[in-house]
């Protein structure tokens, strides 16, 4: 799971395995005692209903019957937000060559942040002017002064005109903007990607955007 997230868990018997170790199931239906083993790292209700925090690590989640049964897994706690690496990318994109290789602290302190401190429905931008300064469109929104050296680093020092959105919770878009295309970096918290053919890391997409001209500049070309 990653940081400051929820999830929600279910105790399931097996029938084959119920017939096999003689349990009846039907005394197994409404008793079940759940518990972690490291409450710093997650915690679970009487619900079963999952909740990680700010820090990284594994913990066991254990359920127990009434009747002395017990089920457990270990669950690893990771923020998905930090960029160690970019496994399914294909280096072939200088801008994101260099997002990636040169700012992957000031990127990796920026979802973290809104990984933590996100708040459902909040939506906004960040970008900087002609003079380096950084401006929000919500600037009440978050306390940004958490990761006000991360934005001045990559919105001042990148190469490439960027702007940042970010969406509820754990949802950040990096766009990179040239004259007829942009780049999107995208990061959720709460999704994996999986089918994308541009996955570029767990949790992490990116996808290319042409920029179709106006009807006004082709007049112009021709």
């Amino acid at each position: 799971m990653s940081i400051c997230s929820f999830a929600k868990m279910e105790y399931r018997v097996d029938e084959d395995v119920a017939a096999t170790k003689k349990i009846n199931t039907s005394l197994l239906s409404d008793q079940v005692v759940w518990s972690s083993s490291d409450k710093t790292i997650a915690s679970i209700n009487a619900n079963g209903e999952i909740t990680t925090y700010e820090k990284e690590g594994e913990c066991v989640i254990i359920a127990k019957l009434h009747n002395g049964i017990l089920g457990k897994f270990k669950l690893k706690v990771v923020n998905y937000g930090i960029v160690n690496s970019f496994p399914y990318y294909n280096g072939n994109n200088p801008s994101v060559n260099e997002f990636i290789m040169n700012y992957a602290d000031a990127v990796s302190e920026i979802t973290t942040f809104f990984t933590i401190y996100g708040k459902e429905g909040i939506k906004g931008n960040i970008s900087s002017n002609d003079l380096g300064e950084i401006i929000y469109s919500n600037s009440n929104d978050y306390d940004f002064s958490k990761i006000d050296s991360s934005l001045k680093k990559l919105m001042n020092n990148y190469s490439y005109p960027l702007e940042i959105y970010y969406i509820g919770k754990g949802c950040v878009e990096f766009r990179i903007i040239s004259e007829s295309a942009y780049y999107e970096i995208c990061y959720s918290e709460s999704a994996d990607f999986e089918t994308n053919p541009q996955k570029l890391a767990p949790h992490w997409l990116g996808t290319l955007h042409l920029v179709k001209p106006s009807v006004s500049e082709v007049i112009t070309r021709t």
